[in-house]
């Protein structure tokens, strides 16, 4: 289902969703049809929030830092995730984003990162996760190298004023839209930590 549409999987990502491991079936099929029929995903969105309490959350977190390359971040995590809980996005996205690209640069310490490091990064997941487990068709790894790129990494352009929050924005100083820090984008941090966290463990 989700494979068969390329324009709807550009509209899903430029939303910040993805088929995260952690909201697969009725969660994202909701958002799925809501973009796929143009209805608006807040109400969805909203239920989604709320079916992640303060414990679930924490929970996740301290599965992430099983894995040694989370591990070294605890202190940034749990920071992380105690300013989502205190309903502080700003400061929760300026603490997780930088964990993302820096779990990825681990995975990534033989790759030289000059010139389009979103597509080096991702590209190095990817290997990772298949010389771990070839069978990793169903985990959707390829698209999620594919939504990396065409959220947590898009690019912006400051002469045409097209400054998604994505992680160039944020650390180059043009993410300056406080009503891009929400609530729905704090999340979609967590769950592209989770997600990455899951493809670590599999």
């Amino acid at each position: 289902m989700y494979e068969e549409f390329p324009e709807l999987k550009r509209k899903i990502y430029h939303a910040g969703w993805f088929p995260f491991i952690r909201i697969l079936g009725y969660p994202f099929n909701e958002i799925y049809h809501a973009l796929k029929n143009d209805l608006p995903i807040s109400n969805f969105e909203t239920k989604l929030i709320a079916s992640f309490n303060d414990q679930s959350i924490r929970e996740m977190c301290n599965t992430w830092i099983t894995n040694q390359l989370f591990k070294k971040r605890e202190s940034f995590l749990k920071k992380g995730i105690d300013e989502y809980i205190e309903k502080d996005y700003i400061s929760a996205i300026h603490v997780l984003y930088p964990c993302i690209e820096g779990v990825l640069q681990d995975l990534s310490y033989d790759v030289d990162l000059k010139g389009d490091s979103g597509e080096k990064l991702t590209t190095k997941l990817i290997l990772y996760l298949k010389s771990k487990n070839p069978e990793t068709r169903l985990l959707l790894p390829d698209n999620f190298k594919e939504y990396l790129i065409n959220s947590y990494f898009t690019k912006f352009d400051r002469k045409a004023e097209e400054i998604d929050l994505s992680r160039h924005s944020l650390a180059h100083g043009a993410a300056t839209d406080e009503g891009d820090f929400t609530q729905v984008k704090a999340l979609q941090t967590i769950l592209i930590l989770d997600q990455l966290s899951f493809y670590m463990q599999t």
